[in-house]
């Protein structure tokens, strides 16, 4: 209500209290940086900008489409850059961490009378389906891409683990 009422010092503290009680709370970091753009004042509004974006990625597609950021489509932009180049790193990283586990588990061979691809194709498919959505999420070039890479990186190990826990539990036996 401040912010409508042109109160933009009110609405920065009412806004800054709210981020103290719940740090996690997108809407209010968004609200920030919004105050922060019509304050003239980019350079402090693209932290909590970027805090809102990790929280819940729609508010980068919120910040484009709001007018308060449209005189700094310069520094919005170089900050979705520099996120979506952190994020390829990580997806990077992440993508050839699951491939070398993948590797390793997939090549368990005891002695002839146990092979571990023979035993669980089914989950060996399941994990190759999510690396191969993984990796197309991956080439896409785009910030959401590469966020996505890691959900489906993720799914894919979660399969394979199962399936070494399984393992285990039946060699054991």
């Amino acid at each position: 209500i401040c912010y409508l009422l042109e109160k933009d010092k009110e609405a920065l503290d009412y806004t800054s209290k709210a981020i103290e009680l719940n740090p996690d709370l997108a809407e209010a970091c968004f609200q920030k940086a919004k105050i922060l753009m019509c304050l003239n004042a980019p350079d402090k509004a693209l932290m909590p900008l970027r805090k809102a974006i990790e929280i819940s990625r729609d508010y980068s597609i919120k910040a484009i489409m709001d007018p308060d950021f449209k005189n700094y489509d310069t520094e919005v932009q170089r900050l979705l850059d520099e996120m979506r180049t952190e994020a390829q790193k990580v997806a990077q990283e992440a993508l050839a961490d699951a491939e070398d586990q993948i590797e390793n588990i997939t090549k368990i061979d005891m002695g002839g009378r146990f092979n571990f691809k023979f035993f669980y194709g089914d989950e060996i498919k399941t994990v190759t389906s999510e690396m191969a959505k993984a990796t197309h999420s991956f080439r896409s070039d785009t910030l959401y891409g590469y966020l996505d890479t890691i959900p489906f990186r993720n799914k894919a190990l979660d399969c394979l683990f199962q399936a070494l826990m399984r393992f285990k539990e039946e060699f054991v036996a």
